[in-house]
């Protein structure tokens, strides 16, 4: 079935629908069979923006730059076909694989190891960090009141209980649930709200957290985690047979294909900082796959990352064309809230064991994946804590793409 007449297509663009229609048909996505009937589609003059309903409650999976007549402006995919637009965002559903359980797309809440807590609370997250995050294979339906298109306006939002990564465990009652048990004894269900809003010149996907009884934790919570498409297409090079998780790429490949160049003003004044002097930075931009360091070791992760800074992350292409600009915006409701920071943060590859890194089989773990997070934690873990719940309020997130 063709695109155009599956999926609901959102467009306040200068252009007509048919035209956004036939350019979706010629994305890496669609070539792909990954959007499925009943996905949304949102246009304006600088995106095309596909939103996850039926696989994922309203993840936005692929993006798309193009300009006001429609005409696209980013790089071809040749290995899935000649005029295949590659989207500026991973289009697979995980972080590390096709077939992922979890989106960590979303929102995501790290619940930092809580030792500190005493008999009878149970520590469920020790010895390891709890992530609650989006769950796939769980669609949504859009109603009148959570889609509002008009010729100058897009709107569409959708929310979904969160659920503990950790796999079941008899020490985790909590693991593979969505349920949290906070550090005031509190159990309730974490819940994730996104909403997406389109001007013919303006995109902004704001995220916000909040439970359904009032609960505390000590960690940090990223609104919205975009992960930038690697250098390499999704099907694996060199991995195991039927895998098909984003690494083992040839480094040319993520040299010239990957995000791997950003620039901002936080990065030439150094309020930005590298996480490794591996990241090489010039004036206000880093390099996070520099020439002479195109071998990441097995747990080396690289980000840059601002603390308590708006400024906004230009991701370029290696040609030095502009993939996409984010401007990060946080809020928190709790009015007696207190030692907390903001971040932006940029995390090139992750670490290559989580993608795969195997030295025995000659698997690099490299892919040229990237994230970009605006997040809210604890300043003074463990005695700064968030709070969320009914009467705490959210916390909130925003990001401001343009191109």
């Amino acid at each position: 079935m063709a695109v155009w007449q599956a999926n609901p297509l959102s467009n306040c663009s200068a252009n007509p629908t048919w035209k956004i229609a036939e350019f979706v048909r010629r994305t890496d996505a669609a070539y792909e069979g990954l959007i499925r009937p009943g996905d949304r589609l949102m246009a304006n003059n600088q995106w095309v923006a596909w939103i996850d309903t039926q696989d994922a409650p309203g993840i936005i999976r692929g993006l798309w730059g193009v300009d006001a007549e429609a005409n696209f402006a980013g790089i071809i995919e040749p290995e899935i076909a000649p005029d295949a637009a590659k989207s500026v965002l991973s289009i697979n559903r995980g972080f590390t694989r096709t077939d992922a359980p979890y989106g960590y797309k979303g929102l995501h809440v790290e619940i930092w190891k809580t030792l500190e807590r005493t008999l009878p609370l149970i520590d469920e997250c020790a010895p390891a960090n709890c992530v609650y995050t989006v769950p796939n294979d769980v669609g949504t339906k859009e109603t009148p009141e959570t889609v509002r298109t008009t010729s100058t306006y897009v709107g569409a939002g959708y929310s979904t209980p969160l659920v503990n990564m950790l796999p079941p465990t008899p020490s985790c009652p909590t693991c593979g649930t969505a349920s949290y048990v906070g550090l005031n004894g509190v159990s309730a269900q974490l819940a994730w709200y996104v909403s997406y809003v389109m001007t013919p010149d303006s995109f902004g996907i704001g995220t916000a957290l909040t439970a359904s009884a009032d609960v505390d934790f000590s960690g940090a919570a990223g609104g919205l985690l975009l992960l930038l498409n690697p250098g390499c297409r999704a099907v694996a090079r060199n991995a195991y047979p039927g895998d098909r998780h984003f690494r083992n790429c040839d480094p040319a490949q993520v040299t010239e294909r990957s995000l791997h160049h950003v620039e901002g003003p936080s990065i030439g004044s150094g309020r930005a900082t590298p996480s490794t002097e591996r990241i090489v930075v010039d004036g206000h931009t880093a390099d996070a796959f520099a020439p002479d360091f195109q071998t990441i070791g097995p747990l080396e992760d690289r980000f840059v990352n601002q603390h308590n800074d708006a400024s906004p992350f230009t991701f370029r292409y290696h040609d030095g064309r502009v993939a996409m600009t984010v401007t990060p915006g946080w809020g928190v409701g709790d009015s007696h809230g207190s030692g907390l920071v903001t971040g932006f943060a940029v995390h090139f590859n992750s670490r290559p064991v989580d993608l795969g890194y195997d030295a025995r089989r000659g698997l690099s773990g490299l892919s040229g994946i990237a994230s970009v997070d605006a997040y809210t934690q604890a300043s003074c873990h463990p005695t700064c804590r968030l709070a969320i719940g009914p009467s705490h309020g959210l916390l909130f997130w925003r990001m401001d793409l343009t191109r």
